[in-house]
């Protein structure tokens, strides 16, 4: 039965469209990145579907809060979103 981190990561993904951190990855990084995604889950969770599509077209999805803004995302969001760069 998974546990509630791993439960949360996997709603993350899903209402973010994301792909979630694989299922080995360690439970501190783990635990960075569901902290990382928290806001923009709860902000996603709030809007209309109009709100989703509006900000997906205009590439502000995942939404973002003033936490995110200007701080360098821990190495499992970056390593998430860009594998290339990492």
């Amino acid at each position: 039965m998974p546990d509630q981190i791993e439960t949360l990561r996997d709603d993350i993904a899903k209402v973010l469209g994301l792909s979630p951190p694989p299922q080995d990855t360690p439970s501190s990084e783990l635990l960075e990145w569901v902290e990382w995604w928290r806001s923009s889950y709860q902000t996603a969770k709030a809007l209309s579907n109009a709100q989703i599509v509006y900000l997906k077209a205009g590439g502000w999805w995942p939404p973002a809060d003033a936490t995110q803004i200007g701080r360098i995302a821990p190495r499992i969001v970056r390593r998430a979103l860009r594998p290339d760069l990492t």
